[in-house]
């Protein structure tokens, strides 16, 4: 039985299957939110234009670390000693439950899946989205664990900042630490084909991502045995950020 590796060079880069974090430099997508406490709606890119460093927490509310974290008022403190009404007001934070099956009796701290109240005495915007909502956030930023936690600068840039201090937090806004945007980057999204193959035929076809800044023109995909490439599709059109295509060798 033959094993088929599929890997994805596009470029200059090359990339393989992998779940991660959005990478430092990709573009933020937009999204828009209701704040539960204060019934608003919250949007991420009217924050940005207004040029606010947003730092955005993808949580869950049965995660334990994501609750250690919220307990610690890290992310409350930065709101409230430099966010809306104090001196520098710079910052917004924004918390995002992204499972798509927490209950507002999770958020409360009543539900099954729990590990507290998480509204209560929360200051800044936080939102439980409906499962649909939820999942195109949770995809849209390739959220592979909980919690993770973004800042995302004027300029629309994404940075992983983790579970920081209120003043480390602060000090990537008063550094300025923004990355380079990520021009160029593909990811193989989904793959759709098979997977092994008893007599050398496969059906392979792969959904490639663009998450660069810049339009990808062309790319091309290798299929691999070992080391060895065995099958090249070439592909050429045009994606925009965060756009996918079917790239299918028959």
């Amino acid at each position: 039985m033959k094993k088929i590796l599929l890997l994805l060079t596009v470029l200059l880069a090359s990339f393989n299957f992998a779940s991660a974090q959005l990478d430092d430099g990709c573009k933020a997508m937009d999204f828009t939110i209701t704040d539960i406490n204060t019934n608003t709606s919250v949007n991420l890119y009217s924050l940005l234009d207004s040029g606010k460093y947003v730092f955005v927490d993808m949580f869950a509310t049965w995660c334990g670390p994501c609750w250690t974290y919220h307990q610690a008022k890290h992310l409350e403190n930065l709101y409230n000693m430099y966010g809306p009404g104090t001196t520098s007001d710079d910052v917004r934070v924004i918390a995002v439950d992204v499972d798509g099956t927490t209950t507002m009796a999770d958020m409360n701290g009543t539900g099954a899946n729990t590990t507290g109240n998480w509204l209560t005495g929360t200051v800044y915007p936080m939102a439980n989205p409906a499962t649909a909502a939820a999942q195109t956030i949770s995809s849209d930023y390739e959220i592979a664990y909980f919690p993770t936690i973004y800042m995302i600068c004027p300029d629309k840039t994404i940075k992983e900042v983790g579970q920081l201090t209120t003043a480390q937090l602060y000090a990537e806004v008063s550094g300025a630490n923004c990355p380079s945007k990520l021009l160029v980057d593909a990811l193989p999204f989904t793959y759709g084909g098979d997977y092994v193959s008893c007599d050398g035929d496969m059906d392979i076809n792969i959904d490639i991502k663009n998450r660069g800044w810049n339009d990808l023109t062309s790319a091309t995909v290798n299929v691999k045995q070992g080391g060895t490439i065995i099958a090249t599709q070439n592909w050429t059109g045009n994606l925009t950020t965060y756009q996918t295509t079917n790239v299918n060798f028959g």
